[in-house]
């Protein structure tokens, strides 16, 4: 089926989100990834989307049943130049892109970027700066790709630059605690045997992949007795994860790849620590980030975060042994649900939870 090889490359990019996101990523839950051919039987080409679904494990707090499924949009990005004739799988070429060959070895990302409140009627507004981190492992068993990891996300003053610990709502004009993000942990169990069929810029000598991932799917702050409505009212979680991601096309020959560059855009909801409740709008969240080369420690990342790590989040130094099919991934959502106690009870209480 090598029309769908162009597409299916793209698929690898969803383990990007392990690490953006933002950050800030949602991709709590997740559990497999399969194909759907299209439904009018057309081929899938370089440039058209291509869809996949993904099922999520059932978790109570979500009330979400055993295969609510979503959908995920990839696009290749097109360029001038031919494929290279580079092919490999999700669990040869993707491994070295995102991990390391060696299942042992850890695989630290870094990104920075800022965060732009959009509401109706008003200009945007830049209200954060974003600076984080994941640090991950993967492996190859029985078929899978599978990757377990932790990740850091500070929401940082935009003008000074420096951690907040606290934010002014400029719209309700509350002071409110800032709930940086911390998940642990975010886990993938991808088919390791999905073929690859890279394509590059020849003016450049790069490889480019752009995916496209809404989302949409229960929101774990939607309670019966409304107790988070002042918070994320929504009864659908609803966002975008949006991702070009970048190598240079003749590492992909090598055995490590140690120079990849990620650009991301993110869509969602207010975060829920801003308290912004039914008010319309949304965030922007635009990062650029890039791999640490092989061999790098947590010493190696940016100083506010060896700092923060160092200080309280000393977990984040290193990734979970393995993955674990019994673990539920984390989200800034799930976090925000399952701490909400010490978020309205101390008000003295610093962000993240120490770990």
């Amino acid at each position: 089926m090598p029309v769908l090889n162009k597409a299916l490359f793209l698929l690898t990019i969803v383990t990007v989100v392990i690490f953006q996101v933002v950050k800030a990523a949602d991709f709590s839950n997740l559990l497999f990834v399969k194909l759907s051919s299209p439904s009018n039987g057309e081929k899938v080409q370089a440039g058209k989307s291509f869809k996949i679904n993904y099922s999520l494990k059932p978790v109570t707090w979500q009330g979400v049943a055993n295969g609510y499924a979503t959908n995920m949009n990839f696009k290749l990005l097109e360029g001038s130049g031919k494929s290279t004739g580079v092919h490999g799988s999700l669990g040869e070429t993707f491994l070295k892109v995102r991990y390391c060959n060696d299942k042992t070895a850890e695989t630290f990302f870094e990104w920075r970027g800022s965060v732009f409140a959009y509401i109706p009627g008003q200009a945007p507004k830049r209200v954060f700066e974003c600076v984080g981190m994941n640090v991950a492992r993967a492996s190859i068993e029985n078929g899978k790709l599978l990757s377990t990891s932790r990740e850091l996300t500070y929401f940082l003053d935009p003008v000074t630059h420096k951690k907040l610990d606290r934010w002014d709502n400029p719209w309700t004009g509350e002071s409110l605690p800032v709930i940086h993000i911390a998940n642990d942990p975010v886990q993938m169990a991808l088919p390791s045997t999905i073929p690859l069929d890279v394509r590059t810029n020849p003016h450049s000598n790069t490889a480019a992949i752009v995916a496209e991932i809404p989302l949409f799917y229960p929101n774990p702050l939607a309670t019966p007795d409304g107790q988070f409505d002042a918070y994320d009212p929504n009864k659908m979680y609803q966002a975008g994860e949006f991702f070009t991601f970048k190598c240079a096309s003749g590492d992909l020959e090598k055995p490590v790849i140690d120079n990849v560059d990620i650009n991301w855009t993110r869509m969602s909801g207010f975060a829920p620590f801003m308290k912004m409740g039914s008010s319309p709008g949304y965030l922007l969240y635009h990062c650029t980030g890039y791999k640490l080369p092989h061999g790098s420690s947590y010493e190696q990342l940016d100083p506010l975060l060896v700092e923060e790590i160092e200080k309280d989040m000393v977990s984040y130094k290193n990734a979970p042994l393995s993955y674990d099919p019994e673990a539920r991934s984390v989200s800034s959502w799930s976090y925000f649900k399952q701490h909400f106690d010490r978020y309205t009870n101390d008000k003295e209480a610093t962000w993240p939870i120490p770990a």
